[in-house]
């Protein structure tokens, strides 16, 4: 894998670790596609999520050169 999601399942907020982290944006959606979140880059100290629902989410992160885009999912509990 490119990237590293973690925790996973997390309640607080979620961490993204790659080689190369420059030159992304971040996108969040929920279970039903609906947009929840969008960065236009990765945060080295971790996505706020506590105040998210609890359910599945999908992160995207999309290299802003080449536009090629790369899906996680993750759980948010309680």
């Amino acid at each position: 894998n490119l990237f590293t999601i973690y925790p996973n399942p997390t309640n607080n907020k979620i961490l993204i670790h790659s080689k190369n982290m420059s030159g992304k944006e971040v996108n969040i959606s929920n279970s039903v596609g609906l947009n929840i979140l969008k960065l236009n880059e990765i945060p080295l100290d971790g996505i706020p999520v506590s105040e998210f629902n609890s359910g599945i989410y999908f992160i995207s992160i999309i290299d802003k050169l080449t536009k090629k885009t790369t899906t996680y999912n993750f759980i948010k509990t309680q």
